[in-house]
């Protein structure tokens, strides 16, 4: 997570002036004269707000009253690739390059063309062309190379790229971000230590990269360290929320939830109320049974977010947890209306509909859930033990059945079939259903007197347990 930063499209009064004075021209049809600096004013106005036909317009009539000036031919270029025309975007550039030659913006562009098309090794090949060039700006190509060379999955060479950029310049915070990618990537996080402290040791007050060592450090699961580094990079830049937010979810993960809580508080004055925050702030609360707190803030974080399906669950299992299930479950179907697929929230309705005596729409909503994942055996286990309770053997069977025949590696399944199977006095085919369990997973015997604890009493169990024990 790189530190936010808003940059907003200023206007000023003379570009107010001058975009009035060409829209006033287009309504009205008359031809008046612009300079070559106002075409350009105009083209990256119009470009920058995504007003693409009005950047045409713009390029066109600049061409027409300069037709000596190169100047648009290379942003008509530009723009047909903003404008998901890479083709026609390499015909113009290519045309520009025979009328001035390979410089360094023109050659830049058309690796950037390239690399739209998906030529990335010809985009790789331009820009090293670029570097030879007397006016080429070293710290821009190395970065595009960098790009390129992860865009075919080169990344050592896209580390050493990066390197390049900051010894030019150290302050080139996008090239430790993507440093920590790479780094990432390929697993090599304790080089990445090892090249931020080096980093450091010469640039001592770089907050990103000491935010970036602190990732490398989370990433390794030194989380200690990791804190460490996020506080110095917050010491240099107090305001830096990314730093701050990243040392919250360290102390949530290692349990210190109530430094958590401080620290996402002061998060929230940073972004003025941000959902993922608001969430993370409730599951503190959550987790130290506050569970008043972890409402309000699950509802801060729906109302920043109305489509988030975990917060709208959060609140569910806050109400709940207050004993007020009846309230809890419109937010619990709330949850699943906006994420069909969340089995978390699916198995809480589920659950929810059964404590409140919808025996028929629970029977229903974990059917739904166990639709969602075939690779998770606890939803058809915690399925098949609602049927049973609900003296439906029969459906038990059958969700177990469905879920061995989706997914016939999932042992579980067959231990919890066996075990069922026990239950309702059919011991021959229990035996049979147990033998595949067996076959599939006999480190895992034991569940099945943790589904059935009477199995322990049936002797051909206990024999053909040991038999597998006995064949290891």
């Amino acid at each position: 997570m790189k530190e936010s930063s808003e940059f907003p499209f200023e206007q000023n009064d003379n570009e107010t002036i001058l975009v009035e004075r060409f829209e006033k021209m287009l309504s009205s049809g008359d031809l008046l004269f612009f300079d070559v600096d106002e075409f350009e004013d105009l083209i990256d106005y119009y470009s920058i707000r995504n007003k693409v036909d009005n950047a045409f317009l713009a390029i066109n009539m600049a061409k027409s009253q300069h037709p000596s000036s190169n100047t648009f031919m290379l942003k008509e270029a530009e723009l047909l690739a903003f404008s998901n025309k890479p083709f026609e975007a390499l015909k113009t550039i290519e045309k520009l390059e025979l009328i001035e030659g390979p410089t360094a913006d023109i050659t830049l562009t058309k690796a950037s063309i390239f690399s739209q098309q998906g030529r990335y090794n010809q985009a790789i090949k331009t820009l090293k062309d670029a570097l030879e060039l007397p006016e080429a700006d070293a710290e821009s190509i190395y970065m595009s190379l960098s790009f390129e060379y992860q865009n075919v999955s080169k990344f050592e060479k896209a580390i050493k790229c990066l390197k390049s950029v900051l010894k030019i310049n150290h302050k080139n915070e996008d090239a430790l971000y993507e440093l920590a990618y790479c780094f990432d990537i390929t697993d090599q996080q304790e080089i990445g230590v090892s090249f931020y402290k080096k980093f450091i040791d010469q640039h001592p007050y770089n907050r990103h990269a000491w935010y970036n060592l602190g990732n490398s450090y989370t990433s390794l699961k030194k989380y200690d360290l990791a804190i460490e580094a996020y506080d110095f990079a917050i010491v240099i830049k107090d305001n830096f929320s990314s730093a701050h937010f990243n040392k919250a979810n360290i102390l949530a993960r290692i349990e210190r939830y109530e430094e958590a809580i401080e620290v996402y508080q002061y998060c929230l004055k940073l972004e003025k109320g941000g959902a993922i925050t608001n969430f993370y702030l409730a599951e503190c609360y959550y987790n130290i049974n506050l569970f008043s707190q972890a409402l309000k803030y699950y509802k801060l974080a729906t109302k920043a977010d109305p489509n988030y399906s975990e917060a709208w669950l959060g609140i569910a299992v806050s109400l709940d947890q207050l004993d007020e299930v009846e309230q809890a479950i419109p937010y619990m179907e709330k949850a699943v209306n906006i994420d069909p697929y969340n089995l978390d929230a699916l198995l809480t309705l589920a659950e929810g509909y059964s404590r409140t005596g919808e025996k028929f729409l629970a029977s229903e909503t974990y059917k739904k859930a166990c639709l969602v994942d075939d690779n998770d055996p606890e939803t058809f286990i915690e399925a098949a033990d609602f049927f049973i309770d609900e003296d439906l053997a029969e459906d038990a069977i059958e969700i177990l059945n469905d879920g061995i025949k989706r997914n016939p590696a999932l042992a579980e399944l067959f231990y919890k079939l066996a075990a069922v199977l026990l239950q309702i006095g059919e011991p021959s085919k229990a035996l049979s259903i147990l033998q595949e369990g067996l076959d599939l997973a006999p480190e895992l015997h034991a569940l099945i007197f943790d589904y059935f604890a009477d199995a322990d009493k049936n002797q051909d169990i206990i024999d053909l347990i040991e038999l597998y024990k006995n064949l290891k």
